[in-house]
């Protein structure tokens, strides 16, 4: 949906199957007093976050009797499948926000307070929105006018199904072969900061059991609740880290299977008419590159591509357009959108061939590949690719895309 020059995208949340084989509820890697077995091999929890029970390997067991999936009654080993990986997680007894929030409120102020909520960074005590911190608890707050977490967030008008989509109680963690222990020389052993994450996890929801969760004060659930919230923050951070670095691992891979959204690929055309930062792109993209414009401007089976187009130019929308294979620094640039209403323009794209020199393109059936940016921020970001200010080739300093050649053409026709 776009408002008010920002455009929002609806994002479905993937609901995690209750299974108690996939569940981690230890927050002790190793046994007690007992980390190594005679062999040197780590004496894994079975419900920890190393549990072979759970996380298992892959191909066959420790012992090597099976080897297919399943569990070996022999060494306690779960055998599991690359192609089937099980969703492994850890299930918390209170609420906390999804990986990406989808708050409906368009007032800024509010808005930020909401998400702020979400991760109990804060809490509204009499009506008005309080920072949390550790001195909190010594303020002298009456336990009446304090709400935080769910309450809080429902008093700001935030309906109880748009809470509900944007929290979770269980919280996805990776088979161990991607967040393994370090081990040292002299047989010390390391934990990543991912594994510290999860079992600082496990711990703080711990604090939440029995009857210790009824005896907390609010501002004591508070504190629990905020380090949660930092935790998944570092969380976050740490996944989106281990996916920069690790190309080869399960989620990439399932990633690179499927299909890119908001984006397509076209044969380009000449259009001499064309300013340098100017696409026009054939109208049959509409629905994939901006599915919520399409489906905003689209009644009775007609399309207003004017009302569309207006929008992204008011917007200041820009896409990321690039040929493949992307060689040079200049292979991608982005460019402003307009949409073509011409029939026999419905499945190409057509840009000024002034700015074929850094795509390395021509016009013998070369197809293109256009991203749609669909933030304010990726936009302002997005213009310093703008082939109007990369003139400049950055290895020697010449000028590029045939600009001397265009001028010298221009001259010529003005001379006749």
């Amino acid at each position: 949906v776009m408002s008010k020059n920002k455009m929002k995208i609806q994002i479905e949340p993937i609901e995690i199957p209750d299974n108690p084989s996939n569940k981690v509820t230890s927050d002790l890697p190793f046994l007690p007093r007992k980390i190594l077995n005679k062999d040197g091999t780590y004496n894994f929890h079975p419900e920890g976050i190393f549990s072979r029970r759970i996380f298992g390997k892959f191909g066959s067991c420790t012992c090597g009797k099976l080897r297919k999936p399943g569990y070996c009654v022999e060494c306690d080993c779960r055998v599991i499948s690359k192609r089937k990986m099980p969703i492994f997680y850890i299930e918390l007894d209170f609420d906390v926000p999804r990986e990406i929030l989808n708050i409906s409120e368009t007032d800024k102020r509010k808005r930020e307070i909401i998400t702020k909520l979400y991760y109990y960074q804060g809490f509204l005590y009499d009506g008005e929105y309080v920072e949390y911190n550790v001195k909190n608890n010594n303020s002298g707050y009456k336990r009446d006018k304090i709400l935080f977490g769910k309450e809080a967030i429902l008093s700001m008008g935030v309906s109880e199904e748009e809470y509900n989509s944007n929290v979770r109680r269980k919280i996805t963690i990776p088979h161990t072969s991607y967040r393994q222990i370090t081990r040292t020389k002299d047989g010390k052993y390391f934990l990543s900061k991912l594994n510290k994450i999860y079992i600082l996890m496990i711990r703080l929801n711990e604090k939440f059991r029995d009857n210790y969760y009824d005896g907390m004060t609010p501002l004591t659930k508070m504190n629990i609740y905020h380090k949660m919230g930092v935790e998944l923050i570092k969380l976050d951070k740490e996944l989106f880290q281990l996916l920069s670095e690790n190309k080869r691992n399960i989620v990439t891979n399932e990633l690179n299977g499927q299909r890119q959204t908001g984006m397509i690929r076209a044969v380009i055309t000449n259009n001499f008419s064309l300013d340098e930062d100017t696409l026009i792109i054939g109208y049959h993209f509409i629905s994939t590159l901006y599915p919520y414009l399409y489906q905003k401007y689209t009644h009775n089976g007609e399309t207003d591509i004017d009302g569309i187009n207006n929008e992204l130019k008011k917007g200041k929308y820009l896409v990321l357009f690039n040929r493949q294979p992307t060689i040079g620094a200049k292979s991608i640039i982005a460019m402003i959108p307009i949409f073509s209403k011409v029939e026999a323009e419905k499945f190409v794209i057509q840009t000024n061939p002034i700015i074929f020199d850094g795509l390395a393109a021509d016009v013998d059936g070369d197809s293109l590949n256009i991203l749609a940016l669909y933030t304010k921020e990726a936009c302002e970001e997005a213009r310093k690719l703008m082939p109007s200010v990369n003139y400049i080739e950055g290895s020697n300093s010449s000028i590029r895309n045939k600009i001397p050649e265009e001028f010298e053409y221009v001259k010529q026709l003005g001379d006749k």
